[in-house]
Formats: structure tokens, C-alpha cells, sequence
């Protein structure tokens, strides 16, 4: 949040760039969130910055989709290009006094929560969908989605859902090979791709030791 003093300091006003639909998505972490929430798309919203959080009047939107296959990076990365353009198309009308201002209605106003890095941790009890969308939420440059295994920390950075016909208990290592490890969730199976013990080197779960039968979420 910036100071009053700070924020009277231009003459035509502070910009910020938030990435969603304001005032939809106010506050912390709205990529992740996005993706955590399965949302098909966000967006991004140049506005005059006032000394809320993310509810100063409006300047302009834009509509960005969010693929299956994306993650926080991929997601910041178009989000980023499409609030440079936005700031190119209205520069000559905030420098001739002519860009819009419009009030954003607090009725309709939704805040996603602050997330901290104890909060990546993974619920197997969850199903296959969701924590395809927790991983690519929590991946790089976050600080990733993470599971115990006794008394080791092991985060997923990568991960895809699969089809394969395995049931067990809900994070149960079903099989490793060179594709990845296959985990059972509530309902379905997740494919993690690329792991790393605490401490360790971030590598395939081949690599890391994970083994058919492991039991993660579980603690010594």
C-alpha cells in the first residue's frame, strides 16, 4: 500500500496493474488463485491506485485466458504483455487528460487471501483435478506445492493428470518410471513429473527414490 503523500506525488495520477477483472480478485496471489480455482479465464486491469488494496477507479481491462497446460510463469508471462499493451493504448489519453475513470463497486468487489509458502502443502484427499491446478499454481516462481514423507519435505513442481486404470488409498505411490510417479488420489490419478527432497536437487521422481507402495502425506 502506498502512502498519500506518495501517491499525490503525480500530477495525473499513480497506475497500478493488477492481474484480474477488478473488482473481482482483490488482493495477494491472483495468478496462483486463478488456477487454484480452475477458472477458464482471468484478466488484467490497469487502475488509479488510492490508498485501498486494488480499489482505485478503473483505467482499463482486458479479458486473458488461462490454458490447461499453464502455469503461474506462463500465466504472469501473458498477463504482463497484455498490461504493457494496455498501458501503450492509453498513454496519450492520460497525457491529455481524456482516459476514463470508472468506479469500481464494492457490492461486487471478492478478495483472495495472502498465500504463504507453509500454505503449498498437498491434500491427497483432494481429487486429481484439483491438485493438477495446486501444482502449476504453486510451481516456479513460487515457492511449490509440497508433501510429507516421514520426516522429509518433498515438493512437486511439475505434474499431469492421467487416465491409467490404478486405484489405491489416497496418496499412495502406484508406480514410477521414467514418464513420472503415479499417485492416488480421491478420485483419480496424478502423474508427478518433476520432484525434489528438501534440501535436494529438483529432478524426476525416478531419480529421487520414489518407489510403488511410499505412502505420501504421511509422517515418521
Amino acid at each position: 500500500l502506498l502512502s498519500p503523500e506518495f501517491l499525490g506525488l503525480p500530477e495525473k495520477g499513480f497506475i497500478g496493474m493488477h492481474p484480474t477483472l477488478l473488482p473481482q480478485g482483490r488482493g495477494r496471489a491472483p495468478i496462483p488463485w486463478a488456477i487454484i480455482l480452475g477458472l477458464k479465464e482471468t484478466g488484467v486491469t490497469l487502475f488509479y491506485a488510492d490508498s485501498g488494496a486494488d480499489t482505485g477507479d478503473i483505467l482499463a481491462q482486458a479479458r486473458v485466458p488461462i490454458h490447461d497446460d499453464d502455469t503461474a510463469s506462463t500465466l504472469g508471462a501473458r498477463t504482463d504483455e497484455v498490461a504493457a499493451q494496455l498501458l501503450c493504448d492509453n498513454l496519450l489519453r492520460l497525457a491529455n487528460g481524456t482516459a476514463p475513470r470508472v468506479h469500481q463497486s464494492n457490492a461486487e468487489a471478492s478478495e483472495w487471501p495472502r498465500r504463504r509458502p507453509e500454505d503449498g502443502v498437498i491434500d491427497w484427499g483432494r481429487d486429481a483435478a484439483a491438485l493438477y491446478n495446486w501444482v502449476r499454481a504453486l510451481t516456479h516462481p513460487y515457492p511449490g506445492a509440497f508433501t510429507q514423507v516421514g520426516d522429509q519435505r518433498l515438493y512437486v513442481w511439475s505434474a499431469k493428470r492421467s487416465c491409467a486404470p490404478l486405484t489405491g488409498a489416497p496418496g499412495e505411490v502406484m508406480s514410477v518410471d521414467a514418464d513420472g510417479a503415479l499417485i492416488a488420489t480421491i478420485r483419480g490419478l496424478l502423474r508427478a513429473t518433476s520432484v525434489q527432497w528438501e534440501g535436494g536437487a529438483e529432478t524426476s521422481p525416478l531419480a529421487a527414490g520414489l518407489k510403488a507402495g511410499m505412502r505420501l502425506g504421511a509422517r515418521a
